[in-house]
């Protein structure tokens, strides 16, 4: 369901999360050269990479059929001081292009309206922690029996997306699918 490799077995985030979200797929592993272009796209100001990972995202949408009944694409947000900082979200920049390439309408429809700590060197208990009531549906935004696609660079714990996809659904989504451009190992 979550779209980690799998090897000996059961996967680890599936057997010990409840996910909310009904699957998620990634077109590369964060390893060696992914995990250098996606840091280079986040970190270092290199905005185009993320044209580059909704192409890949788009091929894993044309072939994965519960993708393509989606209704509307969205990133998962940025607060405004880390989009400040960084001077973009790299998630709206890959949901933008995807939802050109594959003709999925695309919104922006919630908002992390709370400052947290990164995410990267936390554990998944602090994770979770770290984002309790940090995101909220956008004023105006109506997700009821939406079938929404989540974007996301890095799929680590699947905390974040865990969390944004509880929202939608408490306020009506029918469902929620996660897509990133990496899954960690």
């Amino acid at each position: 369901m979550c779209g980690s490799s799998l090897s000996g077995g059961h996967c680890p985030f599936c057997l010990d999360t409840e996910a909310l979200f009904w699957l998620a797929r990634a077109p590369y592993m964060y390893l060696g050269g992914i995990r250098n272009l996606i840091h280079s796209f986040k970190y270092e100001s290199y905005p185009m990479i993320g044209k580059w990972f909704a192409h890949a995202m788009a091929d894993v949408i044309d072939s994965e059929p519960s993708f393509q009944d989606c209704d509307v694409i969205t990133p998962v947000p940025l607060h405004f001081v880390r989009k400040r900082e960084r001077g973009y979200n790299q998630s709206e920049i890959i949901a933008r292009e995807l939802s050109k390439l594959v003709g999925i309408d695309y919104a922006v429809l919630c908002k992390r309206h709370r400052h947290t700590k990164s995410q990267t060197h936390l554990n998944k208990q602090e994770r979770e922690h770290n984002l309790d009531r940090a995101f909220s549906l956008c004023r105006g935004k109506d997700v009821a029996n939406a079938k929404v696609l989540l974007i996301d660079d890095v799929f680590t714990t699947g905390t974040t997306v865990n969390k944004i996809s509880e929202l939608f659904l408490e306020n009506g989504a029918s469902s929620v699918s996660v897509l990133t451009a990496a899954r960690a190992v």
